[in-house]
């Protein structure tokens, strides 16, 4: 059976190695966070998926079947300033790019001394927003899975 290949835009993604890519992870003195990226990465069916930048699939002539986002720290609890930018601007995708959306992998950051019980973990504004962006572009129950 021929399965038909779809394409994703995929944001935060673990891509080939090229001279850009090295310059860029070079930077980036986390290992989790490029560990992370390969791990979502592999996730997905290389034979079955087309993967693009999100810049590729904002353009009017580029079609994508979804949306996938590999995000560690959309929900850093403890100091959620630090990533607002960031978690505005993956809400803004999510609204622009428009299509069904998954979130791959989020967790929630935060220190076990601020955390009383699950009850009492809330999320700030911004990261709430980003959640219900991401829920209205599903139309399954779960779009979203932890690490």
């Amino acid at each position: 059976k021929i399965v038909e290949r779809k394409s994703i835009a995929i944001h935060e993604w673990y891509q080939p190695s090229t001279h850009a890519v090295r310059l860029a992870r070079s930077t980036d003195q986390n290992s989790g966070n490029f560990i992370w990226k390969f791990g979502a990465t592999r996730l997905i069916n290389p034979y079955t998926t087309k993967f693009l930048n999100p810049s590729d699939a904002r353009k009017e002539s580029v079609d994508v079947d979804a949306l996938v986002l590999a995000s560690a720290n959309a929900l850093h609890l403890a100091d959620p300033e630090r990533w607002k930018d960031y978690v505005n601007g993956v809400s803004s995708l999510v609204k622009e790019i428009d299509k069904p959306t998954i979130m791959l992998g989020i967790g929630i950051q935060a220190k076990f001394s601020d955390i009383k019980d699950t009850k009492h973990i809330a999320l700030h504004e911004h990261q709430a927003h980003l959640m219900n962006e991401i829920a209205k572009k599903n139309t399954l129950e779960k779009s979203v899975s932890v690490r």
